[in-house]
C-alpha cells in the first residue's frame, strides 16, 4: 500500500500494480524503454479483447456485421487520444493493466454463457472462475473494476440464451456479486 500522490485520503492498495512495476524492474532494471514496452504491450492487448468481446456481444448479426462493428470499436479505442499518458507515463499503465483484466473478465463471462447455453456445466464454471480471478486482478490494479459485477448482470440480461430473464441475469453475475462483498 502507498499514498502514489502523497495527497492525504489517497491512500489505496493496489498490488498488482505494484507487481507489474516490480516485474518490470527485474527484467529492465532502470531502463524506461522497457517500462513503455510494457505499457504499449498492454495497450494492444486491450484493443484485442475489445474486439473478441464485441465479436461475442454481436455475434447474432452474422459473421460480417460483427466483424465490422468490432473492428471500428477497437480501432475507435485504439485511436483516442484520451489513452495517451496511460500508455506515456510508466504508472499510467494502472489504467491499461486494470482494463486488460476487467476485459478478460467480461470475455471469460461470455465464453462461460455461450458454454452454459451448449449445456456444458463444468466448461461454464471453470469459465466463471476465470472471470472472477480476472477481476480479482482487475481491483488489485486500480478499483475502477467494481463495475464488472454490474456489467456482467447487463451483459447476462442483454445477450444471454435467455434474453430479458432478469432472474437468470442476477444469477449468473451472483459469483462476482459475492466477490464484490468480500472485497
Amino acid at each position: 500500500t502507498s499514498n502514489f500522490m502523497s495527497v492525504p485520503g489517497m491512500s489505496v492498495w493496489r498490488p498488482w500494480l505494484l507487481v507489474s512495476l516490480l516485474i518490470d524492474f527485474v527484467i529492465w532494471k532502470a531502463n524506461p524503454v522497457g517500462f513503455y514496452l510494457t505499457n504499449v504491450l498492454s495497450y494492444n492487448a486491450v484493443v484485442l479483447l475489445l474486439y473478441w468481446l464485441m465479436r461475442q456481444l454481436t455475434k447474432e448479426a452474422g459473421v460480417a456485421k460483427s466483424s465490422l462493428v468490432a473492428i471500428l470499436t477497437a480501432l475507435l479505442f485504439a485511436v483516442s487520444p484520451l489513452h495517451c499518458e496511460s500508455v506515456s507515463w510508466v504508472v499510467g499503465r494502472v489504467d491499461v493493466v486494470c482494463a486488460v483484466f476487467y476485459l478478460v473478465c467480461l470475455n471469460f463471462f461470455m465464453k462461460s454463457e455461450v458454454a452454459q447455453s451448449q449445456g456444458n456445466r463444468k466448461l461454464s464454471k471453470m469459465l466463471t472462475a476465470g472471470s472472477i480471478v480476472s477481476w480479482w486482478l482487475a481491483m488489485w490494479t486500480k478499483e475502477m473494476a467494481i463495475g464488472a459485477p454490474a456489467m456482467v448482470a447487463t451483459m447476462a440480461f442483454l445477450f444471454s440464451h435467455q434474453p430479458g430473464n432478469l432472474k437468470y441475469a442476477v444469477q449468473r453475475a451472483l459469483p462476482l456479486w459475492t466477490s464484490t462483498a468480500v472485497y
